[in-house]
This record gives structure tokens, C-alpha cells and sequence, in this order.
């Protein structure tokens, strides 16, 4: 049996502690004193002005990249940031003829070699997906939640998303940390 399925995997990071981190380093590198709360405001409040510009040249390069890794049966339906202050939030939506194929799924590095298959440890029979959530690479310090979204045509017989409406199944889990399962059976 094959089902067609859009998935999402979205990813929210909150950069206050990287930033702040980098701004403190740099201060300490340079041998300058530590930088006071205010002043780690300023900084924080530049960089969001950078933000949406970055993210949308960002957007664009993730794009062409992960359009080029693509498989046949596999298609990008979109990839999109947004963010509220320094709270950053990718989007990846794909599409598939078939299930099966979400362990083939590539999505390119940003360095050659640096390919990533989030859904590599799946295992996928005519009528069940099994797996843990995707592994995306994260930045160090940021903290943030992983969502993963799987659409089907029909609801399935059983699953164990923590929000479902008909065939709209969403895991929710902390980035970085231990993952959530994954599992969904449909009828024969």
C-alpha cells in the first residue's frame, strides 16, 4: 500500500544565550571589561535588526540546496523563517508519493559532505511508520523545540502524536535533547 504524505519539520531556537555568549567572548578576547546588562541589550537589539535579512538569504540558499539533494518521489514544497526577536523558527515542508521513502530523504549541508537524512533511523512497512524524531543539527547554546508534522490523506488506525486531527499527526520535543518516538500505523 502506498501512501502519500506532506511532512514538516520545524525547528525554533532562541539565540539570547549564543548571542550573549559571543558578545561576552569577544569583550573577554579583546581584554576589554565584561559587558553590563544594558550594553548586552544593544547588542542583542543589532543583531535582531540583522535577523529577517539573514533569514531570508538563508531561506534561499537552504532551498536550492535541498532541491538539488532531492530524490524522485520526494518534492520541497517550502522553506520558510520567521522570528520574534531572537527567537528563530525554520520551516521545512516536503512532500511523498510514498512513505517508504522518508529514510531516503537528503537534505543538503551547507558545506559539501555535510548531507543530513533526518529520517534515516525510520522503519517504514506498507502500513506503519516507526522511528525517532529527526536529528537536526543544532547551534550550541541555543535552546529551542523540534516539531514534526505528518499529513496524510486518511487518518490513521493508531498513532502516538501528542496532537492529531484526522490525518494532521504533530510530535513536539526539546532541540537537542532525548527526542520523541514516532510511531503510526494505518489499515491494511
Amino acid at each position: 500500500m502506498s501512501i502519500a504524505a506532506t511532512v514538516t519539520v520545524s525547528m525554533s531556537m532562541d539565540l539570547t544565550a549564543l548571542i550573549d555568549a559571543v558578545a561576552r567572548q569577544g569583550k573577554a578576547v579583546a581584554g576589554e571589561a565584561p559587558l553590563h546588562e544594558d550594553e548586552l541589550a544593544a547588542v542583542r537589539a543589532a543583531v535582531v535588526l540583522d535577523v529577517k535579512e539573514e533569514l531570508q538569504r538563508g531561506n534561499e540558499a537552504v532551498r536550492e540546496r535541498i532541491t538539488a539533494s532531492l530524490g524522485k518521489g520526494i518534492k520541497l514544497l517550502g522553506v520558510s523563517s520567521d522570528h520574534e526577536g531572537l527567537v528563530v523558527t525554520s520551516h521545512t515542508r516536503l512532500a511523498v508519493d510514498d512513505l517508504a521513502l522518508l529514510p531516503d530523504v537528503v537534505l543538503a549541508g551547507e558545506q559539501p559532505g555535510a548531507d543530513h537524512k533526518p529520517f534515516a533511523g525510520f522503519k517504514v512497512t506498507a502500513n506503519s511508520v516507526e522511528g525517532h524524531s529527526p536529528k537536526l543539527p543544532a547551534a550550541p547554546g541555543a535552546k529551542g523545540e523540534l516539531v514534526l508534522v505528518l499529513e496524510t490523506a486518511k487518518a490513521p488506525a493508531s498513532h502516538n502524536a501528542t496532537k492529531a486531527d484526522g490525518g494532521r499527526l504533530e510530535w513536539r520535543g526539546p532541540l537537542g535533547g532525548a527526542g520523541f518516538p514516532v510511531q503510526v500505523k494505518f489499515e491494511s
